[in-house]
């Protein structure tokens, strides 16, 4: 299952009742979600394991638990899971939510399967740097309010004509308990500088907001379902997070804030560290912590991005390289011996070559994609057999 590749619903859905752990209830689900990082905006793994050999991206993972949230919130609502009918009703909620949006209906509604439709809307939905070279180097994920379509997708299984407008007080409402968080704090570093722009990048019903918003007093009042309450605190939460001491004014204000929820003190208390441990235990592995090496944030990102490719093209790249004895003559020289000039170009000329077999590794052929060959010359030696490593050339 590749959520880049297009099927990529049909494959998880069958995953999905081969796994014996779905359908399950969107609180349910929401805990798992919250376990894995999606909603803190990140995704560190699946929710639940899956039978998958790929290792998945972040934005993979993020289609992936977006698109199981939407099921488990229709599985809440109706009682009961058919894929065609959730799929259908999910569509429906999207168009809902766009009907003034012209470029929606011609991009993604037109023609293809329903599944094929929801993937392409799935895939619209979660923002991630276009340029894959660019992400690379600035990585600031926009996903942190993107479990306000599920609530807002529950809002609309309910009836709610207006789902758009409670949307939009939703954002707003979090945006604004942020900024109020943020003027508590007793000293605000790079962290809490680049939180300000996740959320304000993640807004998508609330439009421009910043920190003139205000909530009025009786419209907090309309979140009240559990779901609402878990993901307000534990936004709060998240705002207040630091990896030292929490503040006793700042833990004071999520409590107060709790409180006007009508949420209990141990909840709260449970939700500052499960944030707390969440980003203790995956503080190397979240990029939006580690702003202050962006050439090694590259040279990380790109490794993984060109491990994942290797994998997942690992016996089409095999069978391309072992018709290329020259190719394989010169890796192998390369591993203990530097290269020449000419020696250089023709690596990269005809692994160039290769790579246009191969359409998932077209990436090498972009401008700027040169840059990357390095990383795939590592990891070829991984991919042969024994016999290349036993007769390199010493």
């Amino acid at each position: 299952m590749n959520p880049s590749a297009t099927g990529w619903i049909d494959k998880l859905n069958t995953l999905l009742d081969k796994s014996g752990v779905f359908p399950v209830h969107a609180i349910v689900l929401y805990d798992k979600l919250r376990d894995s990082g999606f909603i803190y905006g990140t995704n560190i793994r699946l929710a639940y394991p899956l039978d998958i050999d790929n290792r998945l991206t972040e934005e993979e993972l993020s289609k992936t638990h977006l698109y199981m949230a939407l099921l488990s919130a229709h599985y809440t609502h109706t009682g009961s899971l058919v894929y065609e009918e959730a799929i259908h009703t999910v569509i429906s909620f999207y168009a809902h939510i766009e009907k003034h949006n012209v470029s929606f209906f011609q991009k993604f509604l037109n023609g293809r399967k329903n599944s094929t439709k929801l993937e392409k809307i799935l895939g619209n939905r979660i923002q991630f740097d276009e340029n894959i070279l660019t992400k690379n180097f600035n990585r600031i994920l926009t996903n942190v309010l993107l479990y306000t379509d599920v609530l807002t997708y529950i809002q609309y299984l309910g009836g709610n004509t207006d789902c758009v407008t409670y949307a939009a007080k939703l954002e707003a409402f979090i945006i604004d308990t942020m900024y109020r968080a943020l003027e508590i704090k007793p000293g605000k570093n790079e962290f809490d500088i680049q939180l300000v722009r996740l959320f304000e990048a993640s807004a998508r019903y609330a439009g421009t907001v910043g920190k003139e918003v205000i909530v009025p007093e009786e419209e907090k009042r309309i979140f009240s379902t559990p779901l609402e309450k878990k993901y307000l605190i534990d936004l709060a939460c998240l705002t207040i997070w630091n990896d030292k001491v929490i503040d006793t004014e700042e833990k004071q204000f999520v409590l107060d804030f709790g409180r006007d929820l009508q949420v209990g003190r141990n909840e709260v208390e449970q939700s500052v560290e499960l944030v707390r441990s969440f980003f203790r235990i995956y503080k190397d592995e979240i990029l939006l912590l580690n702003f202050s090496n962006p050439v090694k944030h590259f040279y990380d990102n790109s490794t993984r991005m060109v491990s994942n490719l290797i994998l997942r093209n690992k016996k089409r790249l095999i069978q391309e390289l072992l018709q290329s004895r020259e190719l394989l003559v010169l890796l192998s020289k390369s591993t203990v011996k530097e290269l020449t000039k000419e020696e250089k170009q023709k690596v990269k000329v005809q692994l160039l070559d290769i790579c246009k077999t191969i359409p998932s590794l077209a990436i090498f052929l972009l401008p700027g994609g040169g840059i990357l060959l390095p990383l795939l010359i590592k990891f070829i030696p991984q991919l042969l057999p024994s016999a290349f490593n036993d007769n390199k050339i010493n």
